[in-house]
């Protein structure tokens, strides 16, 4: 893989799209909580797995 060009741009747009993801389901769990709203369990536990991959892809280093 290239370390410049279409390819690494698309990598960085790829973590910028999936860091707004994060910072989405991050609002979203605050909000119910501090509004007193709390999301039912099997919503905060998908909630917890999408960030939980998320996280992985967010982290995972390119490959050669």
């Amino acid at each position: 893989m290239a370390l410049t060009g279409p390819s690494t741009q698309k990598a960085h747009m790829d973590k910028k799209y999936l860091l707004a993801q994060m910072r989405l389901l991050s609002a979203l769990e605050s909000w119910s909580f501090t509004a007193g709203q709390r999301l039912p369990d099997y919503l905060l536990d998908d909630l917890n797995r999408m960030t939980g991959l998320i996280e992985v892809e967010i982290l995972k280093e390119p490959t050669a």
